[in-house]
């Protein structure tokens, strides 16, 4: 971290409950400090993934902090799931419809401000792929579906705004 510095740290699981997690992450976060290398925001997992079921992030809220500030922002799931695109979307006439109406459906459901993350297992070549589902595309098909209060960013600009976001909440 201190050689590339990441600011976003994916979780992939605590166990026991969300107060447990939280004490865990902020554990982390005081050592990495301690060591010149505090992340900015933590991304979880989602909590229905067979891979990641024992993590507790609560589906109902979306947004979480750190006892020091520093964000979690949980990965929804469940029927709007929004963890590795494109496999999540199976095979349809139109990928970035459903990616679009997931995320809108998300975004319908909270009141702002709050985050929505959509996790990797997006490609970056159309090798293999449908067309529709390779990176550019979908993102852009998506993009141009989405409602228009919703802001596309990146992780380092979300990890920002999260904890800007904790002073409005």
């Amino acid at each position: 971290m201190k050689d590339y510095g990441p600011a976003v740290i994916d979780t992939f699981g605590q166990t026991g409950s969300k107060d447990n997690t939280i004490s865990v992450l902020a554990n982390f976060s005081r050592y990495a400090a301690e060591g010149g290398v505090a992340p900015q925001m933590y991304i979880s997992q989602p909590t229905n993934n067979i891979h990641y079921s024992y993590y507790d992030c609560d589906p109902t809220q979306l947004d979480m902090w750190q006892p020091d500030g520093t964000p979690l922002v949980c990965t929804n799931t469940g029927k709007n799931n929004l963890f590795y695109i494109p496999g999540s979307l199976g095979k349809q006439a139109c990928p970035s419809c459903e990616l679009a109406r997931r995320i809108n459906t998300v975004a319908a459901a909270n009141k702002p401000p709050f985050f929505i993350t959509v996790y990797g297992g997006l490609k970056w070549t159309s090798s293999g792929l449908d067309p529709d589902l390779e990176f550019w595309t979908l993102w852009g098909d998506t993009l141009a579906k989405l409602d228009p209060s919703i802001i596309a960013i990146g992780a380092q600009e979300m990890a920002r705004l999260a904890a800007e976001a904790r002073s409005v909440v």
